[in-house]
Order: structure tokens, then C-alpha cells, then sequence
């Protein structure tokens, strides 16, 4: 943990999506009656909006698999991570037995991770559930990939930019609805502007120190399972259908470079050069590799 600055390894990925339904990506613009889509250069996604809702995946995968965690710091993180109304935080919520649960996972911090512990001392001192907070947010799966209020995460992404050479912009229209008559609102009529399903969509990902069988390289590789396999939602009005994309396989592209034995010049050199050329891997070779098998 506290050499998070030491590359050990690196995964790259040009990942490749496809478009399944309309996607609309709202400006955030209040009072404008039709939002547009968000076209800069043809980002459609901006990476923000990607890095959410992959989150929200993972962390969804993370808690359904709460009992698979051995280690019982690395559970009590995943148990403990929420994020209400504020920033993310792994302590447990105020009652009664709050105190007695810091002061267990504190002495737990002291007697087994005691790096982790002697760094986050100095930084904190006496404030026990900072310490808390910060060592089980090191150790969650999902904080390490994606980043929390203490640290930046490993995973860096870009937005995603429509491949294709033309793709048709349309707008869908609708109108609001009264919650207690379940009838239409009076005057308000509403249009999204969309990008039309049959495009594909692109994006590049570089996930640094995945270690292989580490719980954050198992939970990546069952994110990536997940986009392949089942899909996900981006953008505006999930809830009837829009923005849903899958990962296209075939068509992506992925690295593994392992240093942690091998870091000589060339090795290094050709990482940042021709990463895909020195360092390809199958996506399920990579899936394998990550889960440590």
C-alpha cells in the first residue's frame, strides 16, 4: 500500500462498446426545456459519467460477494463501505456499539498491517476512526480501483468516442406525470436528443498494480465479466430502457505487464510505447490472470 507509487504492473485496455438502445447525455443545464446531447470532439460519454456507473456495478458485485472475502479486514471493509448522503465512508454508522467496532478494527489495523498502521499514525495520531476509515478504505476492492476521499484510485479512463464515421441524432419526446393521479402534467412537455443503437462507442482504461489473486484484481475481472456478459446502462432515463451498451470483445483490445520481476530498460520502454505489441493478452486469459488462476 504505501508503495502505490512503484509500478508493478499495469493493465491497459481499448475497449470497445455497442450501443444496444438510445443514449442521451444530459448537459446538467437547468431550465432548458430540451437538453442536447453531449458532443465535444464526439465524446458522448464523458469519462465522470463511465467511471460512476462502473462503479456502482462493482460495488453491487463487491457486496454480493461479501462471504467469498478470507481476509477479515478486507470483509469488514466491504461490510462497512457506504456512501449516504455525503462522502464514501468505511466506519460504522453512529449507536451505541460505533466506538467498541472502531477500537477492534483500529487494534486489528495495529497488530496486522502494521506499515499501513505506522503511516496512517503519522498522519492522524489519536483520531481512531480516521485511522479506521482510511486503512479499511485502502484495503476495500472497490476504493482501490475507483479511488475515495483519501486517495486517488489505480484505474484511470477517458471518455467514450463514437467510432463510427456517421451516426443519426433524433429527438424523443414525452410529458410529465402527476405522481398522485398518475395522469399527465399539464404543460410540461419534455424532448431528450439521442444518439441512435448500431454505433459503437470507445474508451481507454489503464488500471495500475493489479496484483493477480488480490480481492481488487478478482473484482476487476468480474466487472469485465459483467460488461461482457450482461451489459450496462449510461446516461439519462435508465429506468425506460435508454443507454444500454455491452462490451464487444472481439473488437477490444488488452495488456498485462507484469515488472515485478522484470525491469530492465527495454521492458519499461516498450510498455510506454507499444504496450499492445510487447504485453497482449486474450480477454480471457486476462480474466484468468486477474482472478490468480
Amino acid at each position: 500500500m504505501i508503495a502505490r507509487h512503484i509500478l508493478l504492473t499495469r493493465l491497459l485496455a481499448k475497449l470497445r462498446f455497442r450501443l444496444l438502445s438510445p443514449l442521451h447525455i444530459g448537459l446538467g443545464e437547468r431550465g432548458f426545456l430540451i437538453q442536447n446531447t453531449l458532443l465535444v470532439e464526439k465524446y458522448v460519454i464523458p469519462a465522470s459519467s463511465l467511471k460512476g456507473s462502473l462503479r456502482r456495478i462493482a460495488e453491487w458485485l463487491m457486496k454480493s460477494k461479501l462471504e467469498s472475502y478470507t481476509d477479515e479486514l478486507v470483509k469488514k471493509a466491504v461490510q462497512l463501505h457506504r456512501e449516504e448522503r455525503g462522502p464514501i465512508e468505511h466506519t460504522p454508522p453512529p449507536s451505541e456499539n460505533a466506538n467498541k467496532t472502531i477500537d477492534e478494527i483500529y487494534n486489528k489495523l495495529k497488530d496486522s498491517r502494521k506499515e499501513l498502521f505506522d503511516f496512517l499514525w503519522k498522519q492522524f495520531r489519536e483520531d481512531k476512526r480516521k485511522i479506521v476509515d482510511v486503512g479499511l478504505g485502502v484495503l476495500c476492492p472497490v476504493c482501490s480501483i475507483f479511488g475515495c476521499p483519501s486517495f486517488a484510485g489505480k484505474m484511470r479512463l477517458t471518455g467514450a468516442k463514437i467510432a463510427n464515421d456517421s451516426y443519426t441524432l433524433r429527438f424523443i419526446w414525452g410529458v410529465g406525470i402527476n405522481r398522485e393521479t398518475r395522469t399527465a402534467e399539464r404543460n410540461v412537455l419534455f424532448a431528450h436528443q439521442v444518439i441512435d443503437p448500431g454505433v459503437t462507442l470507445c474508451c481507454e482504461i489503464i488500471v495500475d498494480n493489479l496484483i493477480p489473486g488480490d480481492p481488487d484484481a478478482q473484482l476487476f475481472a468480474d466487472l469485465l465479466k459483467y460488461l461482457h456478459e450482461e451489459g450496462f446502462q449510461v446516461g439519462a432515463r435508465k429506468s425506460v430502457g435508454l443507454g444500454c451498451l455491452d462490451l464487444d470483445v472481439e473488437n477490444s483490445e488488452f495488456a498485462f505487464a507484469d515488472l515485478r520481476n522484470k525491469r530492465d530498460l527495454e521492458s519499461l520502454k516498450a510498455l510506454f510505447t507499444q504496450p499492445y505489441t510487447k504485453y497482449p493478452i486474450k480477454f480471457e486469459q486476462l480474466i484468468e490472470k486477474l482472478l490468480g488462476k
